[in-house]
């Protein structure tokens, strides 16, 4: 009974925070949004030079940094949408990729550490506490501003604990409660403690 019902506060949790990464995504869209009309306006700019017959200037070429090519991949928008539709309806296999290819093409982009995170998840999903463990620690080393440092570093300590490292898990845990006073990562790794009769410090 309780390890079901924990598997489905893991399921909400994910969900959750589904739910709030769209919050974060659309946010991150607005911010991007005179990026966009620029770019739009500069390809104009390039099809009229292309119809009369002159060639673009220069510095209407990519800058570096600015992402794949045209029809090199899908944009940072569809790629993330997708991959959190797809972690939120159990289909992680597709999710990780999606997140995967995130994070090849848009590493340097607010919502990466959030794909980051979600790798972990999917890991975790699919009782591959190993890996989930590798990929939560990515977040913590990777990504020091993250909005999913808390996140990561609870689900890090459950999944060594999994793993049957028990004290690392409860040292990772502490750590949620030491740090992240007040949110709901710190209200579950006290429980989880106190489910493994575990002193807080």
């Amino acid at each position: 009974m309780q390890a079901n019902s924990g598997a489905r506060l893991d399921t909400m949790s994910t969900q959750v925070q589904g739910l709030s990464d769209n919050l974060e995504e659309i946010k991150s869209r607005l911010g991007k949004l005179n990026q966009q009309l620029t770019d739009v306006q500069n390809s104009v700019q390039s099809l009229d030079a292309k119809l009369s017959g002159s060639a673009p200037a220069a510095s209407g070429a990519a800058a570096p940094g600015a992402g794949p090519a045209a029809g090199s991949a899908p944009s940072a928008d569809t790629l993330y949408s997708n991959g959190l539709r797809d972690i939120t309806s159990g289909k992680y296999d597709l999710a990780r990729q999606e997140f995967l290819d995130y994070l090849k093409f848009y590493s340097d982009t607010d919502l990466a550490s959030n794909a980051q995170f979600y790798l972990g998840e999917i890991a975790f999903a699919q009782k591959n506490y190993d890996q989930s463990v590798s990929e939560y620690d990515k977040v913590l080393t990777n990504y020091p501003k993250s909005f999913k440092l808390a996140p990561a570093r609870l689900k890090k300590g459950l999944a060594l604990i999994e793993l049957g490292q028990k004290s690392a898990g409860t040292r990772e845990l502490r750590e949620v409660v030491r740090r992240f006073p007040g949110t709901e990562e710190e209200r579950r790794a006290r429980a989880r403690l106190k489910e493994l009769g575990v002193p807080l410090s």
